[in-house]
Order: structure tokens, then sequence, then C-alpha cells
């Protein structure tokens, strides 16, 4: 087999394209990468200016910057640091800055985190929504499937007495009840489930509901350093 040439040129062809296939793609995820980490630091740089000047820039305005520098770049959105994330780079950034007084770094720094809290917040309603649609989604799919999982118990049940009535069934008659035996276990799982992904999404909401009732905002105290 090893002798053919024809064999060793194509295991030869396979395999070069494989290891050619792992290096570029390993090489253009890093390329990826670092596109990513020059927009992060591009949308840093392009609002610390505004902030320099005492003008502090809208979630709006963060949003866009960042869907643009996205598609600059060529890359996701998603793979990019969001408004939250962006806000906190900025904060570090107004403390680095030397021509900034301190009182006005302070000044500036809360006005920043104002608009994280407000971020945070948006995004806690957003994910109530979501929630609130998978408990309402679970709550229709609930006595759907039920009814639709009834079918086959009923129709299986029928069947049994049709024959029951006719036949002697022995061996074939346990075979059946065991049947109806696991379907109905089926059943009984998967409504379970079903009861506990909804019970896991109302406790969801309510752990979501609490963050906006009772948000955890840091706080500076006399002493700390």
């Amino acid at each position: 087999m090893f002798t053919n040439p024809w064999f060793v040129g194509i295991c030869t062809g396979i395999v070069s394209g494989i290891i050619v296939f792992l290096i570029s793609n390993k090489i253009s995820r890093k390329d990826y990468y670092k596109k990513v980490k020059q927009a992060n630091e591009e949308i840093v740089a392009l609002l610390i200016i505004t902030i320099s000047e005492g003008k502090i820039p809208s979630l709006k305005i963060i949003k866009s910057v960042l869907s643009s520098l996205s598609r600059k770049y060529g890359v996701k959105p998603q793979n990019m640091n969001n408004a939250k994330e962006t806000l906190e780079d900025m904060i570090k950034e107004v403390f680095a800055t030397n021509f900034i007084p301190m009182d006005k770094k302070i000044e500036l720094s809360e006005q920043l985190a104002k608009l994280i809290k407000e971020e945070v917040d948006y995004q806690t309603r957003q994910e109530i929504a979501d929630t609130g649609g998978n408990l309402r989604n679970s709550e229709l799919t609930l006595p759907l499937s039920i009814i639709l999982l009834s079918f086959p118990l009923l129709s299986i049940s029928g069947v049994v007495k049709i024959w029951s009535d006719r036949f002697d069934f022995g061996t074939n008659y346990f075979v059946l009840v065991s049947l109806i035996t696991m379907i109905t276990l089926s059943i009984v799982v998967t409504l379970l489930t079903l009861l506990s992904k909804k019970k896991q999404n109302e406790n969801l909401q309510k752990d979501l509901l609490s963050k906006i009732s009772n948000p955890e905002l840091p706080s500076m105290k006399k002493g700390d350093k």
C-alpha cells in the first residue's frame, strides 16, 4: 500500500492540506483578535477626547461608534467590548490622564459610572422581557405537550383492549403492557422537565427583578483607600 505512488501522493496531499489549514486558521484568528483589540482601543481614544473637554457622550453615541468601528475593522460587534466595558475603560483612561485635575477626574468618572448603571439596568430589563417570553412559551407548551403525549397512550390502550377481547396474549400481553409503561414514564419525565424549566424561568425573573429593586451600588466610605 505504502509503495503505491498514487496512495502516497493522495495521503501526502491530504496531510499537507490539513497542516496548511490549521496554520492559516490560527494565523487568521490571531489577526482577527488583533483587529478586535485595535477597535476597542480606538473607541476609547476617540471618546476620551470629548471627555477631556468636559463632555460625556450618551449611550446612544457610544453604541453607534462601537457599531461603526466593528464595520471598519470587519469584526463582529459581540467580539468587541460592549458599552459597559467601554465605559469602564474610559474611567481608567480618565484617571490615567495627567492634564485633568483630580477633582475633575472624580466628577467625570461619577458621570460615566451613572451611564454604566443605566446600561446595566437596560440589559436587566431586556433579560426580564426575554425570560417573560420564555415563561409564556412554557405555559403554552405544557398543555399542548400533555394533549399530544396522551394520544399515543390512548391509542395503544385502545389496541390492547381490542386485542385482549379477541386473543389470548400470553407473552405478547406483557410486551404491550411494558410498552404502555415506558410511554407513560416518558410522558411523566417530559412533563416534569417542562415544569422544571418553567420554575427556573420564574426564579430567574424574580432574581432579575430583585436586582432592579435593590441595586448594589459601590459606595465610598471614609477611611477607604
